[in-house]
C-alpha cells in the first residue's frame, strides 16, 4: 500500500502538525508527501525523515502541475491519493477522470468557514471546494461536528465519512526547555498563552477584549499570542488602540511553542470554529489549565469542569471571568486528570492506528471489486 498525501505546503499550524505527525508513523515507502510550495512544512517533513516530492506551482492559478502528479501516480504505483486542504482537494478533483486511484480527503476545518471574510474571491473558492467534494471517495473528519456538517450541508453519505480525532506523543522532548526569564517574564507574572493562526475564525479580538477586562483585576497578567496570519496588522492596531502593548505580546510563529506553553498559567482558545484542537492536547500534555470556547469536539477532551473550563455563552466578560476563576483555584488535580484522559484516548498511536485501518479497509474493498469484475468478465 502506497499513499500520496497532497497539501499546498504553506501550513504552519495545527494542520501541518496533524499531517506530519501522522506520516511519521508509517513504514518506509508507504506514504509520500506531495507539496505545491517550498516552505516550513517541507523543511519539517524532511527533518522527520518523511519522503517529500515537490510539485511546484508557479502561482495558485497554475493547473499544469496536475499532469506532474498524474505521471507520478503511474510511475510510482500509488494506491491512494489523500488530500489536505481546499487547493489540494480541488486539484485532485481535476485529475479524477485521468486516474484510477481513489481520493481521500481530511476535513481539518469547517468548509463553511474556510473562506469567510474573503469577499467575492472567497465565495468563488468556496464553490470550487464544494464542487471538488463530488470527486472524493472518502472523507476523514477530525470531529463529530464536522461529520454532521458534511452530511447536512454537503450531502455526503454517512458511509463515506470516518471520524478521526487528532493525537499527539505524550512523552514531550525535555531538550531546550525554556525559563520565563528567556521570554522576559518573571514568576510573578500570570501568563496566558493562546496558540492560533492570526485569522478571523480564531477571534483574537475576543481574546484581547476578555484580557482587557481581566487585567483590570489582575494587573500582573500577560497575554502571549503565538501564530502568524492575515490579521496580524489588525490585531496589532487593536492592541495599541487599547494601550495594552506592554501586556499583550505577539510572538509570531515559534517552533518551540510547546515549550512556551509549558510556562503558562492558562491555555486560552477563543475560536468560533475548530475540529479537535491539537493545541488543547498539547496543553493537556503540559498539564496547563484550559479555558476554551465550546467548539468542535472539545467536550470529548473536557467533558466537565473536572477536566477544564468550556465557556458556552461567549462574551468578553464570561471569558474573563472563566480565566479569573481558573487562576484563583488549585488546578493540579484537574490538570493531572486531563493529562491521563488525553494520554489514554488521544495518543498519536491511536490516531495512526485509526487512519491505517481506514486505508486497509478501502484497499480490501478495491481488491474485492477487482476480483468481482475479473470473475464475471
Amino acid at each position: 500500500m502506497r499513499v500520496l498525501h497532497l497539501n499546498t505546503g504553506n501550513e504552519n499550524g495545527g494542520g501541518m502538525h496533524h499531517i506530519l505527525s501522522l506520516l511519521s508513523q508509517f513504514n518506509d515507502g508507504e506514504v509520500i508527501l506531495g507539496l505545491f510550495e517550498h516552505g516550513e512544512m517541507m523543511e519539517q517533513a524532511l527533518q522527520k525523515g518523511i519522503p517529500v516530492v515537490l510539485f511546484e506551482q508557479q502561482n495558485q492559478k497554475d493547473l499544469t502541475i496536475i499532469f506532474e502528479v498524474i505521471r507520478y501516480l503511474k510511475e510510482f504505483e500509488i494506491d491512494f491519493v489523500h488530500t489536505h486542504g481546499p487547493r489540494a482537494t480541488f486539484l485532485a478533483a481535476l485529475m479524477k477522470t485521468f486516474i484510477k486511484q481513489p481520493i481521500l480527503t481530511t476535513i481539518h476545518s469547517n468548509p463553511n468557514d474556510d473562506f469567510s471574510g474573503q469577499g467575492i474571491k472567497g465565495k468563488m473558492f468556496y464553490k470550487l471546494y464544494k464542487w471538488a467534494f463530488k470527486s472524493v471517495d472518502h472523507f476523514l473528519v477530525v470531529s463529530d461536528e464536522f461529520s454532521t456538517v458534511m452530511k447536512n450541508d454537503f450531502q455526503i453519505e454517512e458511509h463515506q465519512i470516518s471520524t478521526i480525532w487528532n493525537g499527539i506523543v505524550f512523552e514531550p522532548d525535555q531538550i531546550n526547555r525554556l525559563n520565563r526569564e528567556d521570554l522576559g517574564f518573571s514568576n510573578h507574572d500570570l501568563l496566558i498563552v493562546m496558540i492560533a493562526r492570526l485569522e478571523p475564525v480564531k477571534r483574537h479580538d475576543l481574546a484581547i477584549e476578555a484580557f482587557e477586562h481581566l487585567s483590570q483585576h489582575q494587573p500582573n497578567a500577560q497575554l502571549l499570542l503565538i501564530g502568524e496570519g492575515t490579521q496580524k496588522d489588525y490585531i496589532n492596531h487593536l492592541i495599541k488602540q487599547k494601550g495594552l502593548q506592554n501586556k499583550i505580546h505577539l510572538l509570531g510563529y515559534r517552533e518551540d511553542a510547546q515549550n512556551v506553553l509549558e510556562l503558562a498559567d492558562v491555555c486560552l482558545l477563543t475560536s468560533k470554529s475548530e475540529s479537535f484542537p491539537i493545541v488543547l492536547l498539547e496543553a493537556a500534555r503540559a498539564k496547563v489549565p484550559i479555558v476554551t470556547t465550546n467548539v468542535g469536539d472539545v467536550k470529548q477532551l473536557i467533558p466537565n469542569e473536572d477536566y477544564g473550563t468550556v465557556v458556552n455563552r461567549v462574551t468578553p466578560e464570561t471569558l474573563s471571568q472563566a480565566i479569573y476563576n481558573t487562576i484563583q483555584k488549585e488546578t493540579s488535580q484537574q490538570t493531572e486528570r486531563l493529562y491521563q484522559h488525553a494520554k489514554n484516548h488521544y495518543s498519536l498511536q491511536h490516531f495512526y492506528t485509526r487512519v491505517r485501518q481506514i486505508y486497509e479497509n478501502l484497499n480490501n474493498e478495491q481488491i474485492q471489486c477487482k476480483e468481482f469484475v475479473k470473475k464475471y468478465q
